[in-house]
């Protein structure tokens, strides 16, 4: 019997809550303060009310939870190297903030520098469970080159922490009451912290420098709660990851092995998108060849012109005959086969050079060649300041 009245008096006091919170939102929209987010669940409502999004939890007073007309405090998680142990993940203060207002609106300010996101119930989104919500911000701003450029980003905010901002990062994510947060830094802050900036990896710039990304857990109220044991590093650029454990940043040989792993995966890719570019450049002496069938054609394309070419050659020799031209230390040869005075395969190939990379080259050999066609025909070809491009063997 008293088990019954219980249920009944709970079921009456869910219903009371319910009705108070159903009417709350109807007093809101009647007073012109447009209800944007509400939980039945937890009994929240967010509302706009002018510039700002107000909080009513029902149980107490509404609260401010970001205003347009208060200045805000923008954070991001960052990897702290530390010279002398692991490393750790920092909140770090990005910047503070005064919203523009028109992210509040229905207007786009002209001014190129300004912030402007004007207000769709689809940029914002609360996630019930743990508390917060989450929207999208868009900077519009002048590159160094004066052009107009457009840049948007995530945030969070606790709803337990008004004003304070949380820049995510595209891996973030929040279930489950944990948020999944991601810290981030670059092979050159760590490079920095050892004095290693000038050193090993001056040659990183931005294309090529990648990120390092340390996942994390926080808790309802974004304290942190544990750490993946290990940092990945991607290069986005390159399309490269790498798995590296925490214990490989607890020392400076140790950071060094890292960075030096990094900048070899990266010069790897260099060397193959060098070689990628370059084959896609290059033309086929073959195709020269069929060219010269119209041969006025073919010398108003190639004659004189610098080409990137792709042939076979069987010989380098001095070039030091009479015949030859001057000014070159060098030439290619390749030959052409005949048969019963018919030309059967193969180019008659002379190519002019000071490339010494010739001087060290296995013959015969397939080979990439920056030059200029200074004559051509079918089966002739006579080449003047050859640069070694590639190789075959």
């Amino acid at each position: 019997m008293l088990s019954c009245k219980k249920n009944d008096k709970e079921k009456e006091q869910k219903s009371n809550q319910q009705e108070l919170f159903t009417k709350k939102i109807a007093q809101y929209e009647k007073n012109g303060k447009p209800v944007i987010l509400t939980s039945s669940k937890n009994q929240l409502i967010i509302y706009k009310d002018s510039t700002s999004f107000w909080l009513d939890n029902l149980k107490e007073p509404a609260k401010k939870i970001l205003s347009a007309e208060d200045t805000t405090s923008i954070y991001h998680y960052t990897i702290k190297w530390d010279k002398y142990d692991k490393p750790d993940i920092e909140k770090k203060h990005f910047r503070d903030a005064l919203l523009d207002k028109n992210f509040w609106t229905d207007t786009d300010k002209k001014n190129g520098d300004d912030y402007t996101y004007p207000y769709t119930e689809s940029n914002i989104t609360l996630k019930e469970d743990p508390g917060v919500i989450f929207f999208t911000y868009k900077e519009n701003y002048l590159d160094e080159y004066e052009e107009q450029k457009e840049h948007v980003c995530n945030y969070l905010l606790y709803l337990s922490k008004p004003n304070e901002l949380i820049l995510l990062d595209y891996k973030d994510r929040i279930d489950n009451y944990k948020g999944y947060f991601t810290a981030v830094s670059d092979p050159m802050s760590l490079a920095a912290n050892y004095d290693l900036y000038d050193g090993l990896f001056e040659s990183f710039y931005y294309k090529t420098c990648g990120s390092f990304y340390w996942g994390f857990e926080v808790d309802s109220v974004g304290n942190d709660v544990s750490h993946q044991g290990f940092i990945n590093y991607e290069n986005g650029y390159y399309n490269k990851s790498m798995r590296f454990e925490l214990n490989e940043f607890s020392s400076k040989e140790k950071v060094i092995n890292v960075l030096q792993a990094i900048k070899d995966t990266i010069q790897r890719a260099e060397e193959k998108e060098y070689i990628n570019g370059i084959n896609e450049k290059a033309i086929n002496i073959d195709d020269i060849s069929n060219c010269f069938k119209n041969e006025v054609k073919a010398e108003k394309e190639f004659l004189n012109k610098e080409l990137i070419v792709r042939c076979s050659i069987d010989a380098i020799e001095k070039a030091d005959g009479w015949l030859d031209t001057d000014g070159y230390k060098y030439k290619i040869r390749a030959y052409s086969t005949e048969l019963f005075d018919e030309w059967i395969s193969g180019y008659d190939i002379v190519g002019y050079t000071n490339d010494e990379g010739f001087a060290n080259l296995s013959c015969p050999n397939d080979i990439i060649m920056k030059c200029v066609l200074t004559s051509g025909s079918c089966r002739r070809f006579t080449f003047k300041d050859c640069e070694l491009m590639l190789f075959g063997k």
